[in-house]
């Protein structure tokens, strides 16, 4: 999980050191790095270029089920990441994967294909057009709004705001707010 609470494959790139996190993955033992001692952590290609002052590799596990990796890193002060403090690190962790979870279910969280599956893209025109309430509803969601936001903006129910999104849903044929409003902007629906 990255610090935007989405979920990072464990690969070297520019944003997380991969093979340190793999190893983290496949042994379940949590690495500190301090920045000040002699580690072999100092080999990873991440921390050579990168050069945190501290890094924490911790697994994050939810009933005794391994569910991923945290990783922190403080560019500025070394030894932050103090063993005392390990136990709030890992709430925090299993908090933030619950809620990216939970938010997926619900449709508001987009973290790539579900299931591996891409939803069908649209043709270029649309099969159905969006009536004007659902540009409204479409145009709020691409600021961001939830729900109960729109619902408040509009002066209608929740309930109603989530029936429009799922008329969007459908008739863009997407199956999450951020492929709506990509799908919305492509076909220039949107500004």
């Amino acid at each position: 999980m990255n610090m935007f609470g989405t979920l990072t494959p464990l690969e070297d790139n520019e944003r997380l050191p991969g093979g340190i996190a793999r190893y983290v993955s496949r042994t379940k033992e949590s690495v500190q790095y301090t920045g000040m001692e002699d580690s072999w952590l100092l080999h990873n290609p991440y921390l050579l270029k990168y050069r945190p002052k501290s890094a924490l590799y911790m697994p994050v596990t939810v009933h005794g089920a391994s569910i991923g990796v945290l990783y922190l890193e403080n560019t500025l002060v070394a030894g932050v990441f103090s063993p005392e403090r390990l136990r709030i690190f890992h709430a925090r962790a299993a908090q933030s994967l619950y809620i990216c979870e939970l938010l997926r279910s619900l449709g508001q969280y987009d973290n790539g294909p579900e299931n591996g599956k891409e939803s069908p893209r649209t043709p270029s025109a649309m099969e159905e057009p969006l009536t004007e309430r659902e540009m409204e509803v479409l145009a709020l969601l691409a600021t961001g709004l939830s729900n109960k936001e729109i619902a408040e903006r509009l002066v209608v129910a929740v309930g109603t705001v989530k029936v429009h999104v799922k008329n969007i849903f459908t008739k863009l044929k997407v199956n999450r707010r951020t492929k709506a409003i990509a799908q919305a902007k492509e076909l220039q629906l949107l500004d």
